[in-house]
């Protein structure tokens, strides 16, 4: 069988993360099937295994260029090389595919009522041409994957007409064993602790559904109950610099400047020693497809106060507190519950080392269902 796989688009973040397990799947447990991999050109990877060729597509930022190229050209390329299954990564592919087409629908914003109230006119029409986008390449795909039951149910909410048939559910895959510290050089440099200091984590790029402002919130909160917080953005300036010019003035506001930090994007190798040095991990975000954050945050036994969402309840079950999306004032009760209860404490940590143990997280179980699906819909 041969594979065509789009991933031009996955660049930063949990797409990038999801390209680099994805590519060993393939590498380790696809090697009766040869896949092209269409990736952006901007991305520094190199082929794993024989049966796995990469072609580098320079797009550049234009959501118009991608969309000519998916159209018009990988399409033809398919048709032209024989190729079997078509698989596109990222929400958009061929609205008249040549071949039978898999497509991941994997961010939410586009069908998220939380995002669409608060993106303003330009952000709402946005979003909905993309939507009407990805939902075309939808009518035409053979399969639509997503990474979770909360992701296929917003998606069948928007798009009531779609099969139930059509979707399928593979949970990314994260490898536990190998999210570990392997040497200084991939060391997080931590600031000095200040007296008392309780440290609150928050990992994730900018944006405007992520929930910043609750997690400001819950800060000041925090501090005005005389808790010397302090909460570690991973957050750039380039990841959205309107939104965090507005987080700074917001936190200046406040009085919080020593109690907000950015540390700007963390590389992933260096990910796992960054959770060693927090007390508690705050997850605001609204609107997820997946999160890998959360599992990473669970496998390093941090204790979790999430927004009780769909999404984060199907990934962190019963390992972490929950608090009503919008209410930071719940979101610091539960926190200074984990600072206040040693039991609780305790509790959260066995209940996050069960959760990342028998949950079958990993990629080898995401290879299998990857693979199985491939191979149906070209039987």
């Amino acid at each position: 069988m041969v594979v065509a796989v789009d991933a031009v688009a996955a660049k930063m973040g949990g797409a990038r993360r999801h390209l680099d397990g994805f590519l060993k799947v393939l590498a380790n447990g696809g090697r009766r099937h040869e896949f092209s991999i269409f990736i952006n050109d901007s991305i520094p990877l190199d082929s794993l295994s024989p049966n796995v060729r990469l072609y580098r597509v320079r797009v550049g930022g234009s959501s118009l260029r991608l969309l000519l190229w998916q159209q018009f050209v990988l399409d033809r390329w398919c048709l032209q090389n024989r190729i079997d299954v078509l698989v596109c990564l990222l929400n958009f592919g061929p609205f008249r595919p040549t071949v039978k087409q898999i497509l991941f629908q994997r961010n939410p914003i586009y069908f998220c009522d939380y995002y669409l109230s608060k993106a303003g006119v330009v952000g709402r029409l946005d979003a909905k041409i993309r939507r009407s986008i990805a939902y075309r390449a939808m009518c035409s795909a053979v399969k639509i994957v997503t990474p979770s039951i909360a992701m296929s149910n917003m998606v069948r909410k928007s798009y009531p007409e779609l099969p139930p048939h059509k979707f399928a559910v593979i949970r990314h895959g994260f490898d536990a064993t190998s999210f570990t510290v392997t040497g200084k050089e991939h060391s997080w440099s931590a600031p000095p602790r200040l007296p008392n200091e309780i440290r609150l984590l928050y990992a994730s790029h900018a944006a405007l559904h992520k929930g910043i402002d609750v997690a400001i919130d819950t800060i000041a909160g925090l501090v005005q109950s005389g808790v010397n917080a302090r909460l570690f953005l991973t957050m750039s300036m380039e990841d959205w610099p309107s939104g965090i010019k507005n987080v700074l003035s917001r936190v200046a506001s406040l009085g919080l400047e020593g109690h907000v930090i950015l540390t700007g994007r963390i590389e992933q190798d260096v990910m796992p020693s960054l959770y060693r040095h927090f007390d508690v991990f705050l997850f605001p975000s609204l609107c997820e497809s997946f999160g890998f954050t959360m599992l990473e945050a669970l496998n390093a036994g941090l204790p979790v106060v999430a927004a009780d969402t769909p999404i984060n309840r199907e990934i962190l079950g019963h390992a972490a507190l929950y608090y009503p999306p919008l209410d930071a004032k719940k979101a610091a009760v539960q926190v200074l519950s984990i600072i206040e209860q040693d039991d609780l404490r305790s509790q959260l940590k066995e209940q996050a080392r069960r959760r990342i143990d028998d949950g079958d997280w990993g990629w080898e179980r995401y290879a299998r269902e990857f693979l199985h699906l491939v191979e149906s819909v070209s039987a």
